[in-house]
């Protein structure tokens, strides 16, 4: 199937960008019966992602500047990676 990503806040495209490229490195090319949403949904002072894979939801609170989620991001799928 697919990964897909739902963001709520039009972000700077570079950061978003990076945010996606993380995702699919960590989390791979989904086989054909994997499906993952990825919903990130952002404000001013923190933002909330939200993971769902075959069989498994994680979700996170991350604070700070908005062009350190990707590093942030990364971080905590290598801590905790789904695969």
């Amino acid at each position: 199937m697919a990964i897909s990503f739902e963001v709520n806040e039009v972000w700077d495209p570079q950061t978003r960008q990076d945010a996606e490229s993380v995702f699919r490195e960590c989390l791979g090319e989904p086989s054909r019966n994997q499906d993952w949403r990825i919903w990130i949904h952002a404000s001013a002072d923190y933002c909330h992602v939200v993971v769902e894979g075959p069989g498994q939801k994680r979700e996170r609170f991350f604070f700070g500047a908005m062009h350190l989620l990707p590093g942030k991001i990364r971080e905590w799928l290598e801590l905790y990676p789904f695969r």
